[in-house]
């Protein structure tokens, strides 16, 4: 497993969107990122735009955007 696999798969984890997600998804759309680690600050930035984006948006949505990578852009 790639380094950038285990960050993300912790983020989910950590967010409880197990179900959301199979193996098979992790590290998708990363390539532009794969010699680049998320600093904590950037990994606590991304998981609490997502707690929020979970308060007003259906999971499905969330989902799509995380797998489109929002939540280091936002």
């Amino acid at each position: 497993m790639t380094p950038e696999a285990r960050w993300q798969r912790a983020m989910i984890g950590g967010l409880g969107l197990h179900s959301l997600f199979d193996s098979a998804q992790l590290g998708v759309g990363m390539d532009t990122r794969a010699d680049i680690r998320p600093t904590q600050a950037e990994i606590d930035r991304a998981v609490a735009s997502i707690r929020g984006w979970r308060d007003y948006l259906p999971r499905p949505c969330v989902a799509a955007m995380i797998k489109d990578g929002w939540q280091w852009s936002t």
